[in-house]
Parts: structure tokens; C-alpha cells; sequence
């Protein structure tokens, strides 16, 4: 199980420029500060570009991750939680954050929390294709409710009475639509053969 792991793996980043795909790049500015500017060299249009759009980014690692997973005993299954569009490719979602706020990304290098929106139809094309079944993507909300979050939240609230509001607060913040649960994902990766998951 892992949650808010795949956000974190790198991503290229490409814009287009007069017509152009160039790749993101990190120079110095005239100061000497960090600054973002595009690579000299004409790219092909990247994986998941539609004709419309402006910039794209693409995760890279999903490959080496499958892999390692693919060496894993089976059977296996490995659980994802994360935030990002269920099939769109992400364009310009790369932030930093620093003690809860959000920075420059190019603030303070190394001691900041850069963060990517994860592009899961991108993961899942790519587990399919070397060999996994895959569940999901699915919002978060309906992932906990199809685990039984509904049972569980009204077993805590009459264990815990005094505490049945923030219970409920908490509870309704990982599931409601409006907040985390549709924004985060569950996706399930697994070797071929098994069950279907609960909760997808």
C-alpha cells in the first residue's frame, strides 16, 4: 500500500513554442537564480499530447516500477493512492511546497516537497501492457465506501460520542467529492488471475 508515493517520481515537462514541443529545462537567469526556460532542441510531440494542448508532462519511472513489481512472488497486488486526473494527461501541475505552504519549485532546492499530478492513464496502459491487471483508477470516496468506510465510521462514532463530530469532519474530508475524494485515486495493480479488488 502506498499513498502520495507516485506523485513524487519525476516528470518531464514539455511546452510548445511557436509550434514547437520544447522540453522544460532549469538555467541560470542574469542574476545567477535558478530559472525555468525551454531547451534549444525541437522534441517530438510527447505521449498523451492532444493537438490543443499547451504544456505536458510526462511521469517517468511507471516502467522500472512495473518491473520491479513484476518481480514480486505471486500472487501479488499493490495498492496506489494518489491525486490526479482518472485519464487526462497532466499539463502544468508541478508545485513545491515548504511547512504546508505552497513555494516556487524552484525555491530552495532539496529542501522542499515537489509534487506532480499523477498521470494514471498513463500507468495503467503501461501495466496492462507489461502484464498486470489493473483496477482503477477510481475516486478515492467511492474506493473507501466500496471498503465498508460507512460501517466503520458509525462503529467509531458510537465508540467515541465525545468525539463524533471531528469523527464525522475527518471522515466526510476523505470521502466528500468536493474535497478529497475525487481529486485522490485509487488504482490496484496485481498479478494476473486474481479476484477483483474491494472497493473498485
Amino acid at each position: 500500500v502506498a499513498n502520495e508515493y507516485l506523485d513524487c517520481l519525476p516528470a518531464r515537462q514539455f511546452r510548445k513554442a511557436d509550434g514547437q514541443w520544447r522540453e522544460c529545462v532549469v538555467g541560470l537567469d542574469a542574476d545567477g537564480a535558478l530559472a525555468f526556460g525551454l531547451a534549444a532542441d525541437e522534441q517530438r510531440a510527447p505521449d498523451g499530447a492532444a493537438e490543443t494542448s499547451e504544456a505536458v508532462e510526462v511521469q517517468i519511472g511507471f516502467d522500472l516500477l512495473i518491473a520491479d513489481l513484476l518481480t514480486r512472488p505471486a500472487p501479488m497486488r499493490a495498492l496506489f493512492i494518489d491525486y490526479g486526473p482518472a485519464d487526462a494527461t497532466p499539463g502544468d501541475s508541478l508545485r513545491a511546497f515548504s511547512q504546508g505552504e505552497q513555494v516556487s519549485p524552484l525555491a530552495r532546492p532539496g529542501e522542499t516537497d515537489l509534487t506532480v499530478d499523477v498521470d494514471f492513464g498513463r500507468l495503467k496502459r503501461l501495466a496492462a501492457r507489461m502484464g498486470l491487471d489493473v483496477a482503477g483508477p477510481t475516486p478515492q470516496g467511492m474506493f473507501l465506501m466500496g471498503l465498508g468506510a460507512q460501517a466503520r465510521l458509525n462503529q467509531l462514532v458510537e465508540a467515541n460520542p465525545d468525539h463524533a463530530d471531528a469523527i464525522f469532519n475527518n471522515a466526510q474530508r476523505l470521502i466528500d467529492p468536493k474535497d478529497m475524494g475525487s481529486r485522490f485515486k485509487a488504482i490496484c495493480l496485481s498479478s494476473t488471475g486474481l479476484p477483483a479488488p474491494v472497493g473498485f
